[in-house]
């Protein structure tokens, strides 16, 4: 490869997304594509013919082996990148490989080990990087464009209904993380740095991969429910009587929707729920895991929905052991005093729910002054006014705690925000599409 000559470049296999590189390799004066590879030979040389590649390789290996091929291209499925790559760079190939490389690091290691000692370069396939838009988005950031970067939230999905996709194959490392959400995390690594510290959380479908977003999105579409509560359980199946499930039973996921009506009442939703402190506490994040959403753990809030109930209420908050503010039974609290949005956050043995963030973030566009900490009892009694949320309840006000009343009406911060709130989560507000799972 001289000064100004083109490379010349092989496909390792014949993967759809092959067809997105073909315009701009063909528009390119320093691309020339000459081979493709597939284990099938009538399949590669199918593909050749149909594009107007001039070679067709039967396999792999005999790709690798023409002394001609400056770079390949690997678009093979993401158990076989690094395996992949490794052989193409030991045959002196510079690689170009589909995203994401690897997910263990110790393998990713070991192909830019294989690069180096090569000679050769190797790059992951995230082509969004090297857009002029992401440098400027970079450069506007790091500018301090949009002020100090506390928070980024990254959304990539689409529907996958076919079975039998490599995206969802356990031993090909499919999965929605290792597809379209890896996208998330280069984003997010972009721009604000490498983690300090991480935190993930996955419930495997039988297919061994992360479908449980695909599950909701089929169930719902195939009940036709236009007003959704969608509930998938994880749990233990059939096995012996004991109290280490894991050891013999295998764990089993369904996922059940049904028609939301109003959580605590249409009365409630537009003027405000009555509301009681239970004189039962809230158990503490260190006996149990209060960020989950756990079974189990509702028997706590059932005792203090019927105590209030009991009591002529419509629902209860629950203090935790040293007499701060926890949760309502089903939903996080708010309340507002003096201008400033306050609630609290894991510290207080809440599930931090994704309606309670969704808030927090339509707070800070509107600059809403906002405070997350532990707070008293006292401190919420003397609210201006007070909300809760949550994935039933949305974005409900808080007319009365215990006797004492509190300002509601479509002139607060509450409503405001409930009104931001709806509007982004049927699709009104085109800023927050992003959000949204299309069905």
């Amino acid at each position: 490869m001289g000064v100004g000559d083109a490379v010349k470049w092989g496909f390792l296999s014949t993967a759809n997304i092959n067809d997105k590189l073909l315009p701009g390799a063909e528009a390119s004066p320093d691309v020339e594509l000459v081979a493709v590879a597939s284990r099938d030979l009538g399949r590669a040389e199918a593909y050749a013919r149909e594009r107007g590649i001039e070679h067709a390789y039967g396999s792999y290996e005999d790709l690798l082996a023409d002394p001609k091929i400056e770079a390949v291209y690997i678009s093979l499925p993401n158990s076989m990148h690094v395996e992949w790559s490794i052989q193409a760079l030991e045959a002196g190939k510079h690689v170009l490989c589909e995203k994401p490389l690897s997910r263990h690091p110790e393998d990713v290691e070991r192909a830019f080990d294989a690069a180096e000692k090569a000679g050769r370069i190797l790059m992951e396939a995230f082509m969004y990087r090297h857009n002029p838009q992401t440098k400027r988005l970079k450069e506007l950031v790091e500018g301090g464009a949009i002020g100090r970067l506390r928070l980024v939230r990254a959304a990539f999905s689409f529907p996958l209904d076919d079975a039998a996709n490599v995206r969802l194959n356990d031993e090909l490392e499919g999965g929605g993380l290792m597809d379209v959400g890896c996208y998330c995390i280069s984003g997010s690594r972009l721009l604000a740095g490498e983690p300090e510290s991480v935190y993930g959380e996955q419930v495997a479908a039988p297919s061994g991969v992360d479908e449980l977003t695909r599950g909701a999105v089929a169930v719902t579409r195939q009940n036709a429910i236009n007003h959704a509560y969608i509930r998938p359980l994880a749990f233990f199946g059939y096995g012996p009587i004991d109290i280490k499930p894991k050891q013999a039973c295998a764990v089993t996921v369904f996922i059940a929707t049904r028609e939301l009506g109003t959580f605590l009442g249409e009365k409630a939703l537009r003027n405000g729920a009555r509301v009681t402190i239970s004189s039962w506490r809230k158990f503490h994040h260190s006996a149990m895991p209060t960020m989950a959403k756990a079974s189990g753990h509702y028997a706590n809030s059932v005792l203090a929905a019927h105590e209030a109930l009991d009591r002529g209420y419509d629902d209860a908050i629950l203090l935790n052991q040293d007499g701060t503010v926890s949760s309502a039974t089903g939903e996080n609290v708010f309340f507002v005093r003096d201008g400033q949005l306050c609630t609290n956050d894991e510290t207080s043995s809440i599930v931090p729910g994704i309606t309670r963030d969704t808030i927090l973030q339509l707070a800070r566009e509107a600059g809403v002054p906002t405070s997350v900490k532990a707070f008293t009892r006292e401190e919420l009694m003397r609210a201006d006014e007070i909300f809760l949320t949550g994935t039933a309840a949305e974005v409900t006000p808080v007319c009365e705690i215990d006797g004492a009343e509190y300002r509601t009406g479509k002139d607060t911060l509450g409503a405001r925000l409930q009104r931001a709130y709806l509007a982004a989560v049927t699709g009104k507000d085109p800023r927050h599409h992003d959000w949204l799972t299309w069905v």
